[in-house]
């Protein structure tokens, strides 16, 4: 909501979407939250509970700025509410999962793993609208076809990638993804006749392109139809967003996924379907992701110390993983 000049309802984005407006039943509205919590795992509302907040304190807290205690305070001391409603633009679900005072509780939570938080949450939130739904079926049916291994391909082409103005790239030629792609499908053994390539791309020129880096070889491409292209995407209409929606849901559901360095959009996408993703970077080459979780876009803003300071956890520096990413990783005199 924060994001976007007119915000889309949830429910026209993901199911189950409510009344026509699509309210959906996602409430960040605190009032109608504590109400919504309170028959899940004995919540309490101050209707259900009788809440009497402390002088100073309430039954509920909205913040922003609360990185330094999800990752290192015991909450049920840091906050004497009975809910806090948590808004921010970075996914912090890795600094509580490594949070000593906390992690024992979302293993248990999530099956005795805490690896990918958002992916185990997404599949069971994140299901989308019938009409993002029957886009993603009618690409998937596609996608089903026309081969048994499915690689996606994520091109963000309108949009620098991170260090690459700095060495006068914008980004690299789509062909170096498909390259990847290509070199994934030799190094699993998958036979050329059972791979299929997904592309999606906010540049309408990126499908030229692969049908004269793939056609020729044999290999068969597939991409969703009726996609709105523009500038970084088109985000100023509902259909948009809803093919937005659907675009990452379907890459989500291929087997691995070539993204683009430094884009919440692949990083996401692979999180939500538990997939391995490469990423291209705009030098034109590629590493493999080193955590399934989603990045952390403005970590480096401000909350650099929450992340440090929770112990053994690498974490994504605005949105680049790489080997600079665990605490203390300057000090080491191995070679000294």
């Amino acid at each position: 909501q924060d994001s976007f000049p007119v915000p889309v309802p949830w429910g026209l984005l993901f199911a189950p979407g409510g009344g026509d407006g699509g309210g959906g039943t996602l409430e960040m509205d605190s009032v109608k939250l504590l109400s919504q919590l309170s028959p899940v795992r004995a919540h309490c509302t101050a209707a259900s509970c009788a809440c009497k907040p402390r002088a100073g304190a309430s039954c509920v807290t909205v913040t922003r700025d609360a990185f330094k205690s999800i990752a290192s305070k015991t909450l049920k001391k840091a906050y004497p509410e009975q809910v806090v409603l948590f808004k921010s633009d970075d996914f912090a679900m890795p600094l509580l999962a490594n949070n000593p005072n906390h992690r024992d509780e979302i293993l248990r939570l999530m099956g005795g793993s805490a690896g990918n938080t958002f992916g185990q949450v997404a599949r069971w939130l994140l299901h989308p609208a019938p009409p993002v739904q029957a886009s993603v079926e009618r690409t998937r049916r596609a996608v089903d076809s026309a081969g048994r291994f499915c690689f996606g391909l994520h091109l963000r082409m309108q949009k620098p990638m991170p260090a690459g103005g700095d060495k006068g790239v914008k980004v690299p030629d789509p062909e170096v993804f498909f390259k990847v792609a290509v070199m994934r499908m030799n190094a699993l053994g998958v036979p050329p006749d059972q791979a299929v390539f997904y592309l999606a791309s906010d540049d309408q020129r990126a499908r030229k392109a692969a049908e004269a880096f793939f056609n020729p070889k044999g290999l068969k491409v597939v991409w969703m139809e009726g996609v709105t292209f523009g500038k970084d995407g088109d985000r100023t209409s509902t259909a948009a967003l809803q093919n937005a929606i659907a675009e990452m849901r379907v890459l989500s559901l291929c087997d691995e996924l070539i993204g683009s360095y430094g884009s919440s959009f692949s990083a996401v996408a692979a999180s939500w379907g538990a997939i391995e993703r490469y990423d291209v970077r705009a030098d034109g080459s590629y590493w493999q992701s080193g955590m399934m979780e989603p990045c952390w876009r403005f970590a480096s803003r401000g909350h650099g110390e929450a992340v440090a300071d929770s112990p053994d956890l690498p974490y994504h520096f605005g949105c680049h993983e790489g080997f600079s990413t665990f605490k203390g990783w300057q000090q080491s005199s191995w070679n000294k």
